[in-house]
């Protein structure tokens, strides 16, 4: 009985090392504000969307303003399935583009501003950041800003 009982404990404390690890772990790529060390994950995260496979990459952070910044080239996907499946919304209006985001944006923005009728946009509102994100289903290519709260 004593051998089970010692198993057990065993067990539980694995299990709990485990745990705690993988949420330690998730937390840090959470927190992580920098663009070499998860940063995929980070935006994913924080953003609330799936990157994909990408062809290309750019990333910043400015540590004062506490503003993270990516622009992804994704590979060839089903746009369809990326907008849905990331609750992504059709942009309406042009004014819908955040100006105090967009100032952000990496790489050459004007696909935005030339096929507006292939724009999507999510922003939102989280514990620790705000967010905005643009994808040009066009072209494949994503924007995302995030302005952490801390």
């Amino acid at each position: 009985m004593k051998t089970i009982v010692t198993v057990l404990l065993i067990l539980i404390s694995i299990i709990t090392l485990l745990f705690f690890g993988l949420k330690t772990f998730v937390t840090s790529i959470k927190d992580n504000r920098g663009c070499e060390f998860a940063n995929i994950d980070n935006v994913e995260i924080n953003v609330g969307v799936d990157i994909p496979k990408i062809e290309s990459s750019e990333c910043y952070y400015d540590s004062i303003q506490k503003v993270k910044s990516v622009y992804f080239k994704f590979q060839k996907l089903d746009t369809q399935e990326y907008v849905l499946n990331n609750e992504l919304t059709k942009l309406e209006d042009i004014l819908d583009l955040e100006p105090e985001s967009m100032q952000y944006f990496l790489a050459d923005v004007s696909s935005i501003s030339e096929n507006p009728n292939s724009i999507y946009i999510k922003s939102g509102n989280r514990k620790n950041n705000t967010h905005f994100a643009v994808y040009n289903a066009l072209t494949n290519e994503f924007w995302a800003v995030v302005h952490f709260k801390d």
